[in-house]
């Protein structure tokens, strides 16, 4: 008989976050049109920050959360003198990710993306 220990629910879960870590060539359908975004994400520390790169800019990536497959995170750039912040969710399956992004602006849509792990 076998017995579950904590030991092995910790390197299930450090299995589950270790999927996220990598770098992500993401496609945003955005009223603008399809943005390309390079998702980055690192282990700093024992936590998950990441930085997600687009052709105006850079946002910082923090409170990355996994549950299983399922994600969640806050994104922050500073445009204009002004800080934009938005959550994002989103699943992993295998090298494939998909979710939506939240950005805290009046009238601002959810947008979905999709991806694959570089």
């Amino acid at each position: 008989m076998t017995h579950s220990t904590g030991e092995g629910a910790a390197n299930q879960a450090s299995a589950g976050t270790d999927e996220i870590i990598g770098t992500w060539a993401l496609q945003v359908s955005s009223p603008f049109g399809i943005q390309p975004i390079t998702f980055t994400v690192e282990r700093a520390g024992g936590a998950l920050t990441g930085v997600m790169r687009h052709e105006r800019g850079a946002a910082d990536v923090s409170n990355i959360h996994m549950r299983g497959h399922e994600f969640d995170a806050i994104a922050a750039i500073t445009l204009k003198g002004t800080r934009i912040t938005a959550d994002i969710e989103g699943r992993i399956a295998g090298a494939q990710i998909d979710g939506t992004v939240k950005v805290h602006l009046p009238l601002a849509p959810v947008v979905k993306f999709t991806g694959i792990k570089q």
